[in-house]
């Protein structure tokens, strides 16, 4: 399940041909920007024209209820997936649902959001301290200097 959770978060950047054999075909998610998508919005997303690179799966758990569920918490990161900072790296965390159906585990639900960012400020001793925590939509590094766009 994971390695199907790679794949996805690395379909963000080239077509892999994963959506029609993770999801399942009564899938149900909600993005980001709090909109529903299905399985159909999905596979014409996965057909489109890709500006993002860098795309990765950061983190996955797996919590397993029973022999036909199970429920992964994970987070994934893509460079250039908002066309408009081409720059910026933006990070998602999400909950999957997994239902195994005639012995095949598939996502029937999904929801994500923009993830969290941690601002880390140097302390008097010269180690990085936490500062401040917000929602972010995107980051950009110009210039050695890191530009965060708050969502």
């Amino acid at each position: 399940m994971i390695d199907m959770e790679r794949k996805w978060a690395e379909g963000v950047c080239t077509n892999n041909g994963v959506i029609s054999e993770l999801l399942a075909d009564d899938f149900q998610g909600t993005s980001t920007r709090g909109e529903r998508y299905n399985k159909a919005d999905e596979l014409r997303d996965e057909k489109g024209p890709r500006s993002a690179h860098g795309c990765a799966l950061d983190d996955a758990k797996v919590r397993s209820f029973g022999e036909n569920v199970a429920i992964i918490y994970g987070s994934e990161h893509a460079i250039g997936k908002d066309k408009t900072h081409p720059d910026a790296k933006q990070c998602q965390v999400w909950t999957d649902t997994w239902l195994k159906r005639d012995g095949k585990w598939r996502i029937f639900a999904g929801a994500g959001q923009q993830g969290r960012l941690q601002v880390l400020e140097d302390d008097s001793r010269g180690a990085a301290a936490p500062r401040q925590a917000f929602a972010v939509e995107s980051l950009q590094h110009r210039n050695g200097v890191l530009a965060v766009y708050a969502a």
